[in-house]
């Protein structure tokens, strides 16, 4: 907390001065893995936030962020999301002969048989668990930048591309193992790339003081949704390789001809993905540095010469002047010596200020600086006012994002954000993998899968929802965005469990593309909103591996309408409609949750507060700063 002095004389001003130009005051910056959360950001007694904003970007800038959206957006749809089609991609293979040697009969050898399918499936599931290292790379994104999860995903892609085309090069040949290790590190690349949905968004902060971004939650919807569209890369190969075969080519020459032109456009994209994201990331780096800059030059300010400390080290950063640094775990701030001298200046007679300024920095003498300062900090202590600041200090409320990472992560808006996309997305993982089975107990078999065919063709529909998705956000606010996730999801779940009609399921088809467009879109534009980004990373990481560990009980659902009803899924899919509506419940909990967590942003108390480092972690690269204020 931060209190106003009630004087501004040219001797305090002069104080201040000096004292922050003291030898003592100074310190080195770490190295490039500098903590990121331990960047203090600088409170002043002034708190007019338009000394520091706005900051106008160069053409060339804006020219850099647009290009960093068209690779980002090939990228992320191309490479991330393609690993969850992986039907065509099986039929690919099959067609080619991998695994053709699981085939236990002469008659099976030159067909697909069952083995075969398994042993591709086991590829698939085995490459799956690459999403239980979503907090891993959120941590390594976290302290080293995103750009770092762009080699990840580049070099995984790559490496992975070309194990593949090793593995249709040499059909039914010990190269057939080598499929496992190609589609985990396609499988790892993708998950970089779920991250960098977010992470990229968040190069796209407010330049206009505000807490919030219009252009940052668009990108990130925007992303996501070509995330969920990028099912259907998968598809077009496969529609390709058949269009394109030819008699007189080999059975694998033809499509080895395309996977080859896949990884071409995958050096291409994701190079420029990187080369881009660093330097747009760079210059975010840039305006923080003039942030700073302007924050130091246009106010008043003291520091005593403390540095925060994390892990028994000296990180090498200055307290921020003029503030309070929060000492507690939950909702309590302590006011410790950085802000002492502001107020004891401000309770000071004129005279009594003079008398500060008499000899002890004539010669800058560290034992009569620290003599002062101990004096400064024994006038604080008997002054009434220390009383007054600690109660009003113990009452405030600290926003989600000052507060350290761990807290973060326990904050209840994250917690309940986590459970409501837990939720959904266990429905959206019984949808995908039921679907088959759903329609085919509805007669879809009888039209040679035409159904099934739509529902995969109907993924890239996401694409038309985000225009609703940005007017639900930015017009009614994340928790109405986030009530439209439950009412989306209760509508498509009503259409499947009261008519049979596959006509009238294809209008569940949309609907299901708009809820996966909302879930995605919405959810991580909600949790960039109010996480610093040193936790986002790790937030968007641990989201998806608890989705993930929670939708292990479709299984036992699946078994349940496959074995004991005879495929009938009218049970279990009820039993989703029913368990939506108390999540219209957690997102009102949510939004009262960040109201609170909004207004306690633009009150002036919470301007100063500073938070804590986290000794874990030692920030991102000095090359890649792309902090979301």
């Amino acid at each position: 907390m931060t209190v106003q002095p009630t004087s501004s004389s040219t001797d305090v001003e002069l104080f201040d001065e000096r004292l922050h130009d003291h030898p003592s005051n100074h310190h080195e910056m770490p190295g490039p893995c500098a903590s990121r959360s331990a960047e203090v950001v600088t409170a002043s007694t002034s708190l007019s936030s338009p000394l520091l904003y706005p900051i106008e970007e160069s053409k060339q800038e804006k020219i850099q962020k647009t290009i960093l959206v068209v690779v980002a957006s090939c990228s992320i749809f191309a490479y991330a999301g393609s690993f969850y089609g992986w039907g065509p991609m099986q039929l690919l293979l099959e067609q080619n002969g991998n695994f053709g040697t699981e085939c236990i009969t002469d008659d099976e050898i030159h067909k697909v048989c069952t083995e075969q399918t398994a042993a591709l499936l086991n590829c698939r599931f085995v490459s799956q668990l690459t999403v239980l290292t979503g907090p891993l790379l959120g941590y390594l994104s976290d302290r080293c930048g995103g750009t770092t999860l762009t080699y990840l995903m580049g070099i995984s892609t790559f490496c992975g591309l070309a194990l593949l085309m090793a593995a249709v090069r040499f059909p039914g040949t010990v190269w057939d193992s080598i499929l496992y290790l190609a589609f985990i590190l396609m499988g790892l690349g993708s998950t970089a790339g779920g991250l960098l949905t977010v992470e990229t968004g968040l190069l796209f902060r407010d330049q206009t003081g505000g807490t919030t971004s219009r252009a940052q939650s668009r990108v990130i919807s925007l992303l996501n949704a070509l995330f969920d569209a990028g099912a259907m890369t998968y598809l077009a190969l496969w529609g390709l390789e058949t269009v394109t075969s030819q008699d007189n080519v080999s059975s694998n020459a033809n499509l080895i001809y395309i996977l080859g032109g896949y990884l071409g456009v995958a050096v291409l994209c994701l190079t420029s993905y990187a080369w881009f994201f660093r330097q747009v990331a760079q210059n975010e780096y840039h305006y923080e540095d003039i942030i700073e800059e302007r924050g130091d030059t246009s106010i008043q300010k003291i520091n005593v010469g403390e540095t925060l400390q994390g892990d028994g080290m000296d990180m090498g950063h200055k307290a921020a002047p003029g503030s309070a640094t929060v000492m507690s775990s939950n909702d309590d701030v302590a006011v410790v010596d950085q802000t002492a001298p502001d107020i004891v200046r401000a309770n000071l007679s004129p005279n009594q200020q003079l008398s500060r300024l008499s000899s002890p920095f004539d010669d800058v003498d560290e034992n009569n600086q620290e003599d002062d300062v101990d004096q400064i900090h024994s006038d604080f202590s008997n002054s009434s006012f220390a009383g007054r600041v600690n109660s009003t200090a113990a009452a405030t409320y600290i926003p989600i994002s000052q507060r350290n990472v761990v807290e973060q992560l326990r904050s209840q808006a994250y917690v309940l954000l986590c459970v409501l996309f837990s939720f959904h997305m266990v429905s959206n993982v019984w949808t995908l993998t039921t679907a088959r089975d759903f329609l085919k107990h509805l007669g879809d078999d009888d039209y040679g899968n035409r159904y099934l065919s739509i529902f995969t063709l109907m993924t890239p529909v996401s694409l038309i929802a985000l225009p609703f998705e940005d007017v639900a956000i930015h017009k009614f606010g994340f928790a109405w965005a986030l009530q439209g996730v439950n009412f989306l999801g209760i509508l498509h779940g009503i259409v499947k469990v009261a008519s049979t009609n596959l006509n009238v399921q294809i209008l569940g088809f949309v609907i299901f593309s708009f809820f996966r467009c909302f879930l995605f879109a919405v959810t991580f534009s909600c949790l960039a909103s109010f996480t610093s980004s040193n936790a986002t990373g790790r937030a968007v990481g641990i989201m998806y591996v608890v989705s993930g560990a929670a939708s292990f009980v479709n299984i036992g659902l699946a078994n349940l309408a496959v074995e004991q009803m005879n495929g009938d899924f009218f049970i279990p899919n009820l039993i989703f409609v029913v368990l939506t509506i108390p999540m219209v419940y957690v997102v009102h909990i949510i939004g009262t949750v960040l109201e609170r967590d909004n207004l306690s942003k633009a009150e002036p108390e919470a301007q100063s507060l500073v938070p804590i480092p986290d000794e874990t972690d030692y920030g991102r690269a000095s090359t890649d700063k792309s902090t979301n204020p």
